[in-house]
């Protein structure tokens, strides 16, 4: 799994997902421990971040975000992308996503 692409993100005011960090992982169809989507440094990368601005999302080190369209009053659109992926979209079974401020 290279790519997840993520659309209609409101991030329009502080009340939705502007100013949020949202976390994503992966998982098989029978683990509760999330799997390895990328590699940095050496080291396993298990959740992803991403810092949503009301224009570009940004995202730590293993990841990449692009593609980004919207913003300001019009919901968000981007990819994110993972420099060296480590899961196969075969092996990922659900994906969760949390946000926290």
């Amino acid at each position: 799994m290279s790519t997840v692409s993520f659309t209609g993100v409101d991030a329009s005011a502080t009340t939705t997902c502007q100013g949020k960090t949202l976390t994503l992982n992966a998982y098989g169809d029978s683990s509760a421990t999330p799997l390895q989507l990328a590699t940095v440094s050496s080291t396993a990368l298990t959740a992803a971040t991403i810092g949503i601005t009301s224009g570009n999302p940004t995202s730590a080190a293993g990841t990449t975000v692009s593609a980004i369209s919207g913003g300001g009053t019009t919901a968000l659109a981007f990819d994110l992308g993972f420099t060296t992926p480590s899961s196969t979209s075969g092996a990922v079974y659900k994906l969760t996503l949390q946000s926290s401020n």
